[in-house]
């Protein structure tokens, strides 16, 4: 080897020994505080090393979970932020107003409707008024030979085909026809036919849910939507009584509305539980 290949090897300093070791994040250097010369450096008082490290560990767990529960506490304030914003929303509807002066017409005790006819004019209405070609004569036909024949099952699947409602809604629970009940005599009476009703939610379609009886007789639970729905029900000659009975309030208030050739009928804001009669005349 000659001398010009030699290379004396290059002497770390001390300085830069620190300085790589200050750029590796997981070395913790020893506490060179009061070391004198020749003693070897001791350990901080306190937790080891690892446990140090566990520790910064656990700061970032509890970040984690108070960002955890910040984000939880946002997303229900902005869920009740909706559900009040709903409610604010029917209110901005231009139906409402109809809504409003139905139930300040029914505060006395006996329900009123507002009557919006086909050519915009408003009057207070306390029936609905069906004529014969509201009647759906071929499936009260055809339910009637069913029922004679002891065919509940068949029966009940005439009633139901009759009905046009939303298909697979949870809170939906479409006509039954029991053996006895009051809704199979009502079927039976010859002097009663099947007359088509439909409902819609006049303002926000927001999950209203309403139960219908006919006569006093329960006869569907059905989901308000602002499509409409239509019902086709059992009744008579003369005067009849359809109720309506808040099972789910979307938020505001339920606000429901019959359809005729007549015009639009807006009943009364209801609440849960609350019934809502309406005196239907068949002409």
């Amino acid at each position: 080897m000659s001398h010009s290949d030699f290379q004396p090897e290059r002497e770390t300093s001390s300085d830069e020994v620190v300085g790589d070791q200050g750029r590796d994040e997981d070395i913790l250097l020893p506490d060179m505080h009061g070391v004198q010369d020749g003693e070897e450096p001791r350990q901080r008082d306190g937790p080891p090393a690892a446990a140090q490290t566990g520790s910064r560990g656990n700061g970032s767990a509890g970040k984690t979970a108070l960002l955890g529960a910040l984000t939880l506490a946002a997303v229900v304030g902005i869920g009740s932020w909706l559900v009040q914003g709903n409610g604010g929303s029917e209110s901005q509807h231009p139906n409402w107003e109809h809504v409003q002066a139905a139930t300040e017409a029914s505060a006395s005790g006996q329900s009123q409707m507002v009557l919006l006819d086909p050519v915009g004019y408003t009057s207070m209405a306390s029936q609905i008024e069906l004529s014969r070609s509201d009647a759906n004569r071929s499936a009260s036909r055809n339910i009637r030979s069913e029922l004679a024949r002891g065919n509940f099952f068949e029966a009940t699947a005439l009633l139901q085909a009759a009905q046009v409602l939303p298909d697979g809604h949870p809170h939906l629970i479409p006509p039954q026809i029991e053996k006895g009940s009051d809704l199979e005599a009502a079927l039976q009476d010859r002097e009663g036919e099947l007359y088509d009703l439909e409902l819609y939610d006049c303002c926000d379609e927001d999950g209203d849910v309403v139960e219908i009886l006919v006569n006093g007789v329960p006869f569907a639970t059905v989901p308000i939507v602002n499509a409409g729905i239509k019902v086709s029900v059992p009744l008579g000659r003369g005067n009849n009584t359809v109720s309506v009975r808040g099972v789910r309030d979307g938020g505001g208030g339920i606000t429901i509305s019959f359809r005729t050739s007549r015009g639009n009928f807006f009943c009364q804001k209801m609440r849960v539980g609350e019934e809502h009669p309406m005196t239907v005349v068949v002409q």
